[in-house]
C-alpha cells in the first residue's frame, strides 16, 4: 500500500466526500459570520481582538492570530510543530490581506479544519467498512452517529487543534489496520512519518503512534534496532526541537510579558 494513495478519493466514496463537504462548509460558515465583523478588519493588536474577543467554552483561537502574525504562541511541549505547520497559511493569508485589504484568517482556518474533517470521515468510514467489516449501511450510520456527536462537531470548526489530531489520529489507525489486515508490518519509515504528524500536533498523540506500531509489527516493535530509530531517537528529537522552539522563539517573549506585569502592578497599586 502507498503511503499517499490513502488520500486518494475512490469512486464509491466520491458522495459521502461531498455529503461531509456540504456539512462542514455550512458549519465553518456559521463561525466565519460570528466573528467576520470583528476578525476581518486589519488591526495592530490581533491577539486581543483574534483571541481574547473567540467565545466557544472549551476553545482558544491562537491559530487565527497565528495564521495573522506568525508567533510560537502554542505552548511548544504540548504542540512542538504545530506553529511552523502554520507558516504556510500564515503567508498565504499575508498574500490575501495585501489583495483583498482584509485578514482572510477566519477562511484559511476554516478551509484547513474543512479538509481535515472531510478526510476524518473518510478515514473512520474506511475504518469501520474495511478494517472492522461491518456492511455499506451500517459504516454509513456509525460514521453518521460518530460525527454527531456535539463535542466532534465543534472539533471541527473551532480554529483548535483537535480537528487535526483528529485526523493524523485516525489516519493512523486506518494504515495500521490495512497493514494488520494485510499481514504486514509497518516499516520504520512510516511510524517516524506518523509520529511526527500526531505528535507535532499534540505530544501525547505519538504515544498512540506507538501503540499502532506495537500492535502492528508485534515481538519485532522490540528489536533494539527497531526502538532506537522508530522510538527513541524521533522522541528524543522531537523534545529536544521543543526546547529549541521555546528557548529561540518563547523565551524572550515570555520574559518581556512577565516584566511588563511586574511594572504594571506597582503603577495600579497607586490608585487603590
Amino acid at each position: 500500500m502507498r503511503f499517499l494513495s490513502v488520500f486518494r478519493i475512490r469512486r464509491d466514496e466520491r458522495l459521502l466526500a461531498c455529503l461531509a463537504l456540504a456539512v462542514f462548509l455550512l458549519l465553518n460558515a456559521l463561525v466565519v459570520w460570528k466573528y467576520y465583523g470583528l476578525f476581518s478588519p486589519l488591526s495592530g493588536n490581533n491577539w486581543d481582538i483574534l483571541v481574547k474577543s473567540f467565545h466557544i467554552s472549551g476553545f482558544d483561537s491562537i491559530t487565527y492570530y497565528i495564521v495573522s502574525d506568525w508567533h510560537a504562541r502554542y505552548n511548544v511541549y504540548r504542540h512542538p510543530l504545530l506553529s511552523f505547520a502554520m507558516y504556510v497559511p500564515y503567508l498565504l493569508n499575508l498574500c490575501l490581506m495585501k489583495l483583498t485589504g482584509i485578514n482572510c484568517a477566519q477562511f484559511v482556518v476554516a478551509t484547513m479544519l474543512t479538509v481535515s474533517s472531510v478526510y476524518s470521515v473518510l478515514f473512520f468510514h474506511r475504518l469501520m467498512r474495511e478494517i472492522i467489516g461491518t456492511g455499506r449501511r451500517d459504516s454509513l450510520l456509525l460514521t453518521a452517529f460518530f460525527f454527531s456527536f456535539a463535542y466532534i462537531l465543534l472539533a471541527t470548526i473551532v480554529p483548535d487543534h483537535f480537528a487535526y489530531s483528529l485526523f493524523a489520529l485516525l489516519l493512523t489507525l486506518y494504515i495500521s489496520g490495512r497493514m494488520m489486515k494485510e499481514h504486514r508490518q509497518m516499516k520504520i519509515r512510516h511510524t517516524v512519518l506518523l509520529f511526527l504528524l500526531t505528535a507535532g500536533i499534540s505530544l501525547n498523540n505519538g504515544l498512540k503512534v506507538f501503540l499502532a506500531s506495537l500492535f502492528t509489527d508485534g515481538r519485532r516493535f522490540w528489536h533494539p534496532r527497531h526502538l532506537v530509530l522508530a522510538v527513541i531517537l524521533p522522541s528524543l528529537a522531537i523534545w529536544s526541537f521543543a526546547r529549541f522552539e521555546y528557548y529561540h522563539f518563547v523565551w524572550a517573549d515570555e520574559k518581556a510579558r512577565h516584566e511588563m506585569k511586574h511594572t504594571e502592578k506597582p503603577k495600579s497599586e497607586k490608585y487603590t
